[in-house]
């Protein structure tokens, strides 16, 4: 039992000795505000130390059966507020017991443990802004604590022997069962840091430590989640760290290990070294992560060249790394270089000098250690093509395939003394030069396959070396050269774009020759196209824009700047309406179109398409018509291969107009008596809107259908997709004849996705109403679903299906006759009204051809 003592009236008061005292469990505050309470106990004095910058408002609270857990509960429209539980006033950290706090939010709980008799404060507060706000706090009786554990692993005062001890408790005998352990471990007594909440039945914890030969400290605290055990940290145990071990040979720069210098980067010969239990060296600290050469080893060579690269590879244990390299005697070291990076890169060396080699872990933490391998490697010569003397000829290829390729790469090339390319010249450190003679105006020069650094630059110049004039300088891989005289050489110039001296690239390189203009280039070599009986063109002609050239006719209405590249096609019209297709576009996939009558130097445009479909009207049948086609980009390297044919549209459907509206069956959902339409090839005539859309004008073609309204005078009408068609959106308007254009209900998307329903009530029964379904203007023509339906209608045609027999029944709903297919399987039939009232069952149907009511 919990038992409470009042210290007071009742009184919302901002400080302890005004305290509101809370007199029983559950408490309730009720809606509250620290506003007006004044701020008297500042930012940083909670557990929490974020909070505390508004006014303040405090609840006492006095325990006589400890320990005991209280459940918190915090609301009220403020956020950014906190419960603060202490165990005197004024509050500090120190004599925090725990708190909820809601964050952002507005409201938090949580299980607060008083382990110890006497009185308590709960304040509310505030983040340093609000400054105030309005709150509610509960109290309730928590959930009860678990008991403590009992150590048993390591033995208490013994000496550990590794740097991974595996502490080991066992469960408590009684009490609430834990949920979880919360290990304290530190160099303390008693420790502060909880190192790990170890998830329950576990029962062990593998611990890291971080100094020898050292005392460690630790305690368990098992947890439900809600209330932790209490008194726990009254059995601490103790173990101690072992000793470091010895240190390397290398630990000193006096012992260095001396490495072989390999004649290459590939470190054929490497030497493994380790850093554990190595110390701190008295040379003076290096420029970059000095803070970790407490566990400093060192190497030596001698330098064969002026550059050398030390790596650091196969690194385990800690693997973030430090070395330095130095010249000079140990005790009066220079360094030359520092390098966080586990691969150095030192130029500038004096060959035949020693250089020491100093390695460390990053860290400064003493047992925090390393394996691994080292090497010295040595760059190769320079290429062969490092300077425009000595630039390797390329075999100029007939097209841009390039068949023919030549390898190169920037290790170990040094800046040329050429003057300074337009694009990125700083980073013409490592440049290298080719060569090729000019079979065309224009050629391509491309990179390809480019390892190491991606990022590469070139230049192409004509003119002798020494005297080079640029042509052009090119940040992308591919560098496409006009205006070139034919049987003339050209130098080119290839480099990495970073100025990094350790930046290097290994490439293909390859010189492509323009392909001539296409046959169709001009308007008058216009390619005949094939004219297909349908839009399924099942003949097409396949075209590029390579080499393509401007034409001289009159600029088109769209996309004009592009057309740079335009190729000609030409077709006779075998009707009104045809649809000219651009598919399987590679390439630039953005192109246009224009259609043209007339002759050659005198066009009349017909239309212009930016989308890859033109849909052309109001032809001249047995008239031909030029169709021009270019990508959409003034870019000269832009360009794309397709294929085209030229479509004629579908005869209407049959129920084009409404006049030929097709008839739909009611039935009692919308399985019953659903058909298949199309819109393929329908046409707006006369035109009509759908009032539904805030673009009327946002349809295709319609069909139409007819359904006469049933005896309940209600109807659904619904459409939907067809598994495989294009059409995806249709539009549905009701009328009530075929000669008003007022429908009387109109639906977009009301139904199955894209697809309309309506609903009617209260129609004139066996009224008939026209039904026009549209094709949404974005969507493509094809096939759909629709059903007229009435859920009223009670006809027992499903049974009879049910009855896997093959019988038919209809119509339905029926007004005179009802027709069985086969009544030799029919026992009875019972009819029945809208209403649901049975109004005849025939029970001997053999001499019945049919009844009427």
């Amino acid at each position: 039992m919990v038992v409470f003592c009042a210290l007071g009236n009742m009184r919302a008061q901002n400080t302890c000795a005004t305290a509101v005292p809370i007199t029983s469990i559950p408490f309730s505050s009720g809606a509250q505000t620290t506003c007006g309470t004044v701020d008297d106990f500042p930012a940083g004095s909670y557990g929490n130390v974020n909070y505390g910058g508004g006014e303040d408002y405090v609840y006492s609270i006095n325990i006589t059966t400890a320990p005991v857990n209280l459940q918190l509960a915090l609301g009220g429209t403020a956020t950014w507020k906190i419960a603060a539980v202490h165990s005197a006033c004024a509050p500090t950290p120190a004599n925090s017991v725990g708190y909820v706090a809601t964050s952002s939010g507005t409201t938090a709980s949580g299980s607060i443990t008083f382990p110890t008799n006497g009185t308590y404060y709960i304040i509310i507060d505030t983040w340093p802004s609000p400054a105030c706000g309005s709150f509610t706090l509960d109290v309730t009786p928590g959930p009860a604590s678990p008991q403590c554990s009992t150590l048993t692993a390591p033995a208490n005062g013994s000496t550990v022997s590794s740097l991974s001890p595996v502490l080991t408790w066992t469960a408590p005998a009684s009490g609430a069962a834990p949920t979880g352990y919360k290990v304290y471990l530190g160099t303390t007594n008693p420790p502060t840091t909880l190192v790990s909440t170890v998830t329950a039945p576990a029962t062990t914890y593998t611990a890291t430590l971080t100094a020898y030969n050292t005392p460690y400290y630790w305690y368990v605290v098992p947890t439900n989640g809600g209330a932790d055990a209490v008194g726990c940290n009254s059995t601490v145990w103790s173990f101690t760290s072992p000793a470091p071990p010895p240190p390397p040979a290398n630990d000193d720069c006096s012992a260095a290990v001396a490495l072989t210098v390999n004649p290459d980067y590939s470190c054929g010969t490497i030497t493994s070294g380790t850093t554990v239990g190595a110390t701190a060296s008295t040379e003076t600290a290096p420029s970059c992560v000095a803070t970790g050469t407490n566990d400093d080893v060192w190497y030596k060579f001698t330098a064969t060249n002026t550059s050398h690269r030390v790596t650091l590879s196969n690194v385990s244990g800690s693997t973030d790394m430090a070395m330095a390299a130095y010249s000079g005697s140990c005790g009066s070291l220079v360094q030359v270089l520092c390098s966080d990076p586990n691969t150095m890169n030192l130029t500038g060396l004096t060959v035949g000098q020693e250089y020491k080699i100093r390695v460390w872990t990053y860290t400064s933490t003493a047992t925090t250690n390393a394996t691994f391998d080292i090497c010295v490697g040595t760059p190769p010569p320079p290429p062969a093509n490092d300077n425009c003397s000595g630039a390797v000829a390329l075999t100029v290829n007939p097209d841009y395939s390039c068949g023919v390729i030549t390898s190169g790469t920037t290790q170990s090339a040094t800046a040329s003394t050429e003057t300074a390319p337009s694009c990125v010249a700083t980073g013409t450190n490592d440049d290298v030069w080719y060569k090729f003679t000019a079979t065309n105006a224009s050629h391509r020069v491309t990179l390809s396959n480019v390892s190491g650094s991606t990022d590469m630059a070139m230049a192409a110049y004509s003119g002798s070396c020494g005297s080079l004039v640029q042509v052009l300088c090119s940040d992308p891989n591919t560098m496409n050269l006009t205006g070139l005289t034919v049987g003339q050489e050209y130098k080119i110039r290839v480099w990495t774009v970073s100025t990094s001296a350790t930046t290097v690239a290994s490439f293909d390189i390859c010189v492509g020759t323009l392909p001539p203009p296409p046959a169709n280039d001009d308007c008058s070599a216009a390619v005949a196209l094939t004219v297909n009986p349908d839009y399924s063109c099942g003949v097409t002609a396949t075209g590029t824009t390579q080499s393509a050239t401007p034409s001289t006719e009159t600029a088109p209405s769209c996309a004009a700047s592009g057309t740079n590249d335009d190729v000609w096609y030409k077709f006779t019209a075998t009707n009104t309406a045809h649809r000219v297709t651009l598919s399987n576009v590679s390439g630039s996939t953005d192109m246009a179109m224009a259609a043209y009558s007339g002759s050659c130097g005198s066009l009349v445009q017909v239309m212009c398409s930016d989308p890859n479909t033109m849909d052309l009207t109001g032809l001249t049948v047995g008239q031909e018509y030029k169709v021009r086609v270019w990508t959409y980009t003034s870019t000269a390297s832009t360009v794309a291969s397709f294929t085209i044919c030229v479509g004629t549209p579908p005869p209407p459907p049959a129920n084009d107009n409404c006049s030929g509206a097709i008839a739909l069956t009611p039935g009692a959902t919308f399985a019953h008596h659903a058909v298949t339409g199309n819109t393929l090839g329908s046409t707006n005539t006369p035109a009509l809107t759908a009032n539904c859309l805030t673009t009327p004008t946002n349809v295709g073609g319609n069909v139409w259908y007819s359904v006469v309204v049933p005896a309940s005078g209600n109807l659904t009408i619904e459409t939907d997709a067809v598994t495989g068609s294009a059409l995806d959106d249709t539009v549905v308007s009701v009328f009530a004849d075929c000669t008003t254009t007022t429908s009387i209900a109109c639906s977009d998307d009301d139904g199955n996705g894209n697809f309309s329903k309506i609903v009617l009530t209260g129609q004139t029964p066996g009224a008939i109403l026209y039904i026009s379904v549209w094709r949404y203007s974005t969507a493509t023509d094809g096939q759909f679903k629709i059903s007229a339906y009435d859920s009223s209608i009670a006809l027992a045609t499903s049974e009879v299906s049910q009855a896997k027999n093959d019988l038919k029944a209809y119509p339905n709903p029926f007004a005179d006759v009802l027709n069985i297919s086969d009544i030799s399987k029919v026992k009875s039939v019972s009819i029945v009204d809208v209403a649901g009232r049975v109004v005849k069952t025939i029970e001997n149907l053999l001499q019945l051809f049919s009844w009427e009511i």
